[in-house]
């Protein structure tokens, strides 16, 4: 148990690093710890998919907000903070890139979602509720 979740610090100080945003395609196995919630089994016209973390709060990580991470159609990963006001949570050059990116309407569908929902996140992040729980509950 005490790897859970140690690849996502690597990737996410390396793609700090290179000023990249996080792609799916840097991952080999932690991926896997993500729930993958797709547009069309939402049934609510999301742009985006949005993965929840499986192990939440007991991921190793260098940051200690929630986040959810926002499945972009080129495979980048965008961090949102989990939150009745949802933010992207990078900083310089990998927030230019990820504004660039997810704009217009598309954030403001994604972040109403993410705030709509925030509680049962939260909750699910925390390991108060199951993955089942969290998509069955999702409105």
């Amino acid at each position: 148990m005490s790897n859970i979740g140690s690849e996502s610090i690597l990737i996410e100080s390396k793609a700090q690093q290179l000023q990249i945003l996080e792609n799916t395609s840097m991952y080999k196995q932690g991926l896997f710890e993500m729930a993958n919630y797709q547009p069309k089994d939402s049934g609510l016209g999301l742009p985006y998919a949005i993965c929840f973390d499986e192990i939440g709060n007991r991921r190793k990580h260098t940051h200690s907000e929630p986040r959810v991470k926002i499945l972009m159609s080129n495979d980048d990963l965008i961090p949102v903070l989990i939150s009745v006001k949802p933010k992207i949570l990078l900083k310089g050059v990998q927030l230019s890139k990820a504004n660039r990116i997810l704009k217009g309407k598309n954030i403001e569908i994604m972040f109403k979602f993410i705030s709509n929902n925030h509680e049962l996140i939260l909750k699910h992040w925390h390991g108060k509720i199951t993955t089942m729980e969290l998509l069955l509950g999702l409105k």
